[in-house]
């Protein structure tokens, strides 16, 4: 179990990415939307919204473990998340508290609380809180531009975002302005962490994968989400309450 919390906790805060050179594919195909821009994409990101998402099934398959777990997701737009992981059972195994300067982390089962800042993400693993929304098909403007011109073929666009040795890949929907698919190459070009999401639902004017596979290529390690129910905009202040008596260690 233990290791299941490291991948999951490592999956939320320790895929990113930052300023850096871009590039974009090219093509035109006359049965589809010749382009779309960054920021038309951009809007039809959830995270512009507050969210919760009340219940997620998740399953992970990393090495020789398979485990089955539930997961709910408090999201408020200026950038704060409250998730909770419970056992099948119920029973509460971690909660992590996140914003763009603080990590929280209250580990139940072993009664500690782990603190950071979003500091420590970036001098520890080289990555930038900003990445988090690609968890949910969110689009990353990584310059807050959104200016650049995403060329389409056959109703498809890929975006390139170079960062030194990494390199982050996404797959643009252009007729319904969302990410499909992801991905991030490590600095080392050996492994490739890959995202892809299925099964979109519309709310509103908002577009979301209900299912979401992320895959890291070297291993073959899987985390497989599966929203059962989120809602928008009812959010209530979103508050970490840090477990009694707990052993607290510094991530640092």
């Amino acid at each position: 179990m233990q290791k299941v919390k490291h991948i999951i906790f490592l999956i939320l805060v320790t895929y990113g990415c930052s300023t850096s050179r871009k590039s974009i594919t090219a093509n035109i195909d006359l049965g589809s939307p010749s382009s779309i821009s960054e920021n038309e994409i951009v809007k039809r990101n959830i995270t512009n919204n507050d969210f919760s998402i009340q219940k997620a099934e998740v399953k992970v398959n990393a090495e020789e473990t398979r485990t089955d777990l539930v997961a709910s997701i408090k999201y408020q737009k200026e950038g704060k998340y409250l998730i909770s992981i419970r056992s099948k059972s119920g029973i509460e195994v971690v909660r992590i508290f996140l914003t763009n300067d603080t990590i929280l982390a209250n580990d139940r089962i072993h009664k500690k609380i782990y603190c950071g800042s979003a500091a420590y993400m970036e001098d520890k693993y080289g990555i930038s809180f900003r990445s988090l929304p690609l968890i949910f098909g969110d689009f990353i403007d990584v310059d807050g531009a959104g200016k650049e011109i995403i060329d389409c073929k056959e109703g498809k666009g890929v975006f390139l975002n170079n960062m030194g040795e990494k390199a982050l890949t996404m797959t643009i929907d252009c007729r319904e302005g969302k990410v499909i698919g992801s991905g991030i190459n490590s600095e080392n070009g050996d492994s490739r962490l890959e995202i892809k999401y299925k099964n979109f639902h519309k709310y509103e004017n908002m577009i979301y994968p209900a299912v979401i596979n992320i895959i890291e290529t070297k291993t073959g390690s899987y985390i497989r989400i599966e929203i059962k129910k989120i809602v928008f905009n009812t959010v209530e202040k979103l508050i970490f309450i840090p477990g009694s008596n707990y052993e607290s260690i510094m991530l640092k």
